[in-house]
């Protein structure tokens, strides 16, 4: 999130930079610590305005859209990080072959080019592999999240994130902000 940035702002923003989609409403799902300081990555739904994908091939290699039926029916489908395919799939193509996590089988659907950066808990992007919100909940617990860690863009705006972060939450969880 950028200084001043809304939660749904950052994620019309950074959906649009990086597949070209165009996104409505916004809800919040969940959330989960960063390993940086002060920092949060956040779930959201978001409502598409276009279906085009035109990708960031800095960011995607390859990207199809995780369907309402993917959601709906749970369905075990796969997008993997560069790294992560490379470990499984020895440089192979991997889209339309079958991973499994926990004993389930997944169908990779696409995967992300090599990136160095920590959109999750733990560890690089790179290494992940991402599965539909609802499908997770079959293989962890996805009700309460055992963190929230903030990180602002710099340390002068941590009180104003932090105020920023509670107020949004409260409103969308029905609290005061106020408490602690």
């Amino acid at each position: 999130m950028e200084p001043g940035e809304t939660i749904e702002a950052a994620v019309r923003r950074e959906v649009a930079e990086e597949t070209g989609i165009a996104v409505g409403r916004v809800d919040y799902l969940t959330s989960q610590p960063w390993p940086f300081p002060s920092s949060l990555m956040i779930g959201c739904v978001a409502q598409a305005l276009t279906r085009d994908l035109s990708l960031d091939d800095q960011e995607l290699e390859d990207a199809r859209w995780f369907s309402r039926e993917d959601e709906q029916e749970r369905r075990h489908v796969a997008f993997l990080g560069d790294w992560a395919r490379n470990k499984l799939f020895s440089g192979r193509p991997a889209i339309g072959e079958e991973i499994t996590i926990q004993g389930m089988r997944f169908s990779v659907i696409g995967r992300m080019e090599q990136k160095m950066s920590f959109g999750n808990y733990y560890g690089p992007d790179d290494r992940a592999v991402f599965i539909p919100y609802s499908t997770m909940g079959e293989l962890f617990n996805t009700r309460y999240p055992g963190n929230l860690v903030i990180q602002p863009i710099s340390g002068r705006f941590e009180d104003a994130a932090d105020t920023q972060f509670r107020e949004s939450i409260a409103h969308r969880k029905g609290f005061d902000p106020k408490d602690k």
